[in-house]
């Protein structure tokens, strides 16, 4: 007995948890952005990349949440060898993407720091560029060719979008519900059938049936509410249904709008246009004619906004600018950006990790041997070998390769060489519960055996 009761707080203390256990709402991982290399935007750019060199610095310091500020250090440096194998002078049209900005940065609107803090030289010579923006919807799924035909001078020709589409804003105000009633449900449907319009507002609840929609506001008595209509057909009377908290059924709610304001899509979008960015005119209403119609035209015709809160429009930012090469002639092109990583807090020491799209460069003419560093005095804990065999030096590692990668480069970097996986709640439960049903049947194992032996000794 006293040898099975040893072996169950044995298996015990076994199973029972001795890592950090986290709080469920604890945040233990904060996505960064990838970098990328310089891309021709020039279709069939006849020149040629036969060296780079490109430098990751990693940032020095305890990466936390919402640490990008004015001491950030984490950047990029690409320095081409650009060559012009024509006989023809050559204006060529370069842009540098260089990713979103991470959920662990500050979302300023001022960007100027991205002109000042970072370069981009031409044979050593400074190189104006201009700040570009594009809707990008995952730098996880980047597409070099795709991204780029999104980077216009002129506003985004659209099926359905373009700057006179009239835009028509209607203001409710709740009015005769108890006071004390909250968490009221204001809906009514609207038949899409017959209607190509693009709905701008904030519900509580969309659901589907055919092609009638069915949308649900949670409201309060004296409360306003909007709802923009984009579109050339104008929204019929709509007819709202109310359900307050102690009624099981909703009931008619007749309800006409206290003002109508009438505008069009370019006002519209330049409304929501961030006051302090450098974001150009032409590129916010691109941005946001990508977003609204990823996120709305091509699925269920109406968009979230938050009342109490800025469009955010999650964009690539870019470095536009020109080089001009002569006949047979080289030059080194050597840009200077930030470039964010992954920030996984899951460990018992963080881990950091820095991507960078190496083949959007397949857009040059040709490319030819590679050389990366990695500036660091952290450990590089992960990365392809095969691809990547990286080798350790007195300012971090470096590797050179003959010839461009069909792999982008991505690696993990942190404070120890072994960094072990921190417990979770979930795994503590159930190791916990695993415990519990061990003691548990092997107290009734005990108790079996215990009257066994009783028996047992009575005959």
């Amino acid at each position: 007995m006293k040898k099975l009761a040893a072996w169950i707080f044995a298996v015990l203390l076994c199973v029972m948890p001795s890592q950090r256990i986290f709080a469920n709402s604890a945040i233990k991982h904060w996505t960064g952005s990838s970098g990328s290399g310089v891309i021709s935007a020039d279709e069939n750019c006849p020149v040629v990349v036969t060296h780079e060199d490109l430098t990751i610095h990693t940032a020095t310091g305890n990466l936390g949440p919402y640490a990008v500020t004015e001491a950030y250090d984490a950047y990029a440096e690409a320095s081409y060898t650009l060559y012009n194998p024509t006989d023809m002078d050559i204006n060529a049209r370069l842009v540098f993407p260089f990713g979103i900005v991470p959920d662990y940065a500050p979302h300023t609107e001022d960007d100027s720091y991205l002109l000042k803090d970072y370069w981009i030289t031409l044979n050593g010579n400074p190189l104006e560029a201009a700040l570009r923006y594009t809707y990008e919807p995952s730098m996880d799924n980047f597409r070099a060719e795709e991204a780029l035909s999104r980077l216009s001078d002129t506003y985004r020709e659209h099926p359905f979008f373009r700057p006179s589409l009239p835009a028509a804003e209607y203001i409710f105000t709740l009015t005769g519900l108890p006071e004390t009633a909250e968490n009221c449900e204001l809906s009514f449907d609207l038949d899409f059938s017959k209607l190509n319009t693009v709905l701008v507002m904030e519900y509580r609840s969309i659901s589907w049936k055919d092609q009638t929609i069915s949308l649900t506001v949670s409201v309060q008595n004296g409360e306003t509410f909007r709802i923009i209509a984009l579109g050339d057909d104008p929204v019929p009377a709509l007819e709202f249904r109310m359900k307050t908290p102690d009624a099981e059924e909703s009931s008619p709610y007749p309800m006409t709008p206290d003002s109508l304001r009438t505008y069009d899509y370019e006002e519209f979008a330049g409304q929501f246009q961030p006051g302090d960015s450098l974001v150009s005119k032409v590129d916010w209403y691109n941005c946001l004619t990508d977003y609204l119609d990823k996120e709305a035209y091509q699925s269920n015709r109406v968009f979230y906004l938050h009342p109490r809160e800025d469009l955010r429009v999650p964009v690539m930012r870019w470095y536009d600018y020109t080089i001009a090469l002569g006949p047979k002639e080289s030059s080194d092109n050597t840009v200077h950006a930030p470039i964010y990583p992954d920030i996984d807090a899951s460990y018992d020491h963080t881990v950091y990790e820095y991507k960078y799209l190496l083949t959007p460069a397949k857009t040059w003419g040709d490319f030819k041997d590679l050389h990366i560093t990695v500036e660091s005095d952290l450990y590089m804990i992960g990365h392809d070998r095969e691809v990547f065999p990286f080798k350790k030096t007195d300012k971090g590692f470096e590797v050179t390769l003959e010839k461009l990668p069909d792999k982008d480069l991505s690696v993990r970097m942190c404070e120890v060489d072994s960094p072990k996986k921190q417990g979770s709640n979930y795994l503590s439960i159930i190791l916990i519960f695993l415990g519990a049903a061990l003691v548990f049947f092997g107290g009734i194992i005990a108790l079996i055996v215990t009257v066994l032996r009783a028996i047992r000794k009575r005959r």
